[in-house]
């Protein structure tokens, strides 16, 4: 079965215009700029009998999101995430393909156990899954001897996210390792030593938190509620600045060591001006084996707001120095660090949260109507570059390519309620925020994988005057 989606606004990295598209078994076997209407195609739908012709209705067009980073809790961590409310969270965000990362339990560490989450997630049929593999065999920080001979073509990966590999030594051997293979490197950078200090502040933070809450509960006049949160606001910038030492550390130290070793490497979650200059300074002299993401958050929020997530929220002095890195294309790809954790945890300090739901309208109202950057831009960086560094067959709308790609409302607003998320994960800083941007729908190999609720797409009839002449010899769908 064809379908044709026409009447849409055609956007990726490299064009946007008004078109069609037109899908069979999986893939995009034509696309047609400049065109709305199915009776402009009235030559080319001649004597096609098995057609599906779907009116866009001026959405947008685009292809889905490709994540370079995210949790999804499998296996062992159930109580945060499960496969399938990830993969609903993802979808209803308009991603098609995601890198995993290994910090689970049991940490995956060998090329049988990623490849074990990959089968598990394709049961669903919603989105790609890569598993990526652990560094060290069960983050023990010494022996990656199961990183000898990894077929890159399977399993593209590494990572230690979560933590970093403490040892110098230990991570040039396994870079070294993953350039014989020409395996990507996904490197957390935070230097252990600095990363420990800032659990004593943090700490800090959670006992205020705690005494601020229970004086609160009892409905007793609090004097000091204002001195606890100036310490409290104290404690987060003295975390943050350590954690910002710990960053720009170990940046730079992997970037060099990843020179020697001549692998490729990935910076993630980059969130400082300086870890991005180190960035870009390893770029000019290794090229595209180089490549660094930014996320959601980063981009959007800054300042000392009470928010457990590493890296941290950052100084607004930071936050621009990643808008302007975007700008000038030293950052790569966004990706969400989608990170869930149980209410109870979150309560406890826990670092990370919910992003996939988010992630579009949050760039797209920040960057793009905020005038920062375009939207076939910003297509670039959540679709397009994180496909070619992952060597994924989408990302691009082009024939030949995965049919992989969402509708988007971009005039439609709506609120936060993270209670309403799919993901089992309910916290983000976002929640009860508007933003501009609707997945509206997205499709996963030619196939309607999620639709918005207030979705109002219908498909053309037999009497509809305006497609009549291209629908004589076709079949339409109600």
């Amino acid at each position: 079965m064809k379908t044709l989606f026409y009447n849409a606004r055609l956007v990726d990295a490299y064009s946007d215009n008004d078109g069609a598209i037109l899908i069979e078994d999986g893939f995009i076997t034509n696309v047609f700029m400049g065109f709305l209407l199915p009776s402009i195609f009235k030559n080319f739908l001649h004597g096609i009998s098995d057609i599906k012709l779907v009116d866009c209705k001026g959405l947008v067009l685009m292809p889905s999101f490709v994540d370079m980073h995210a949790h999804f809790r499998y296996p062992g961590q159930s109580h945060k995430e499960e496969l399938s409310t990830a993969l609903k969270a993802a979808v209803a965000g308009g991603f098609g393909t995601l890198l995993l990362m290994p910090n689970t339990s049991p940490v995956v560490s060998s090329p049988a156990e990623a490849q074990f989450v990959q089968l598990q997630a394709a049961q669903f049929k919603l989105a790609d899954v890569i598993q990526s593999i652990s560094i060290t065999n069960r983050f023990d920080g010494l022996n990656s001897d199961h990183l000898i001979n990894l077929d890159s073509s399977v399993h593209p990966v590494v990572s230690e996210d979560g933590k970093d590999v403490g040892a110098a030594s230990v991570m040039l051997e396994a870079m070294r390792k993953c350039a014989k293979s020409n395996v990507l490197v996904s490197c957390h950078c935070e230097d252990v030593s600095f990363a420990e200090a800032a659990r004593i502040p943090r700490g800090d933070v959670i006992t205020l938190l705690k005494q601020d809450e229970v004086a609160q509960s009892n409905g007793i006049e609090d004097s000091n509620h204002e001195e606890r949160f100036a310490q409290i606001n104290k404690c987060m910038k003295k975390a943050e600045q350590l954690l910002a030492a710990a960053e720009d550390l170990a940046t730079s130290r992997n970037l060099y060591l990843a020179e020697v070793a001549g692998c490729n490497i990935h910076i993630a979650h980059v969130s400082t001006a300086a870890s991005l200059e180190a960035v870009e300074h390893a770029k000019a002299r290794r090229g595209s084996a180089v490549s660094c993401e930014v996320t959601p958050h980063h981009i959007a929020l800054s300042g000392s707001m009470i928010e457990f997530v590493n890296p941290p929220i950052r100084p607004e002095s930071d936050r621009l120095a990643l808008i302007d890195g975007i700008k000038r294309g030293v950052v790569d790809c966004i990706a969400t660090d989608h990170a869930p954790h149980s209410k109870d945890e979150k309560k406890h300090g826990a670092c990370g949260f919910s992003g996939l739901e988010t992630a579009f309208s949050v760039c797209y109202s920040e960057l793009v109507l905020k005038k920062q950057i375009t939207l076939s831009k910003l297509s670039a960086l959540m679709s397009a570059n994180p496909a070619k560094r992952l060597g994924t067959n989408c990302g691009i709308l082009r024939p030949g390519r995965q049919a992989d790609f969402v509708l988007i409302d971009l005039d439609k607003k709506w609120t936060v309620d993270s209670e309403k998320f799919y993901s089992k994960g309910k916290h983000s800083p976002f929640n009860g925020l508007t933003l501009s941007g609707k997945i509206m729908q997205t499709i996963h190999h030619g196939k309607v994988v999620y639709s918005a609720d207030d979705l109002q797409l219908d498909y053309p009839r037999d009497d509809d005057p305006e497609t009549e002449p291209a629908e004589q010899e076709t079949e339409a769908e109600n």
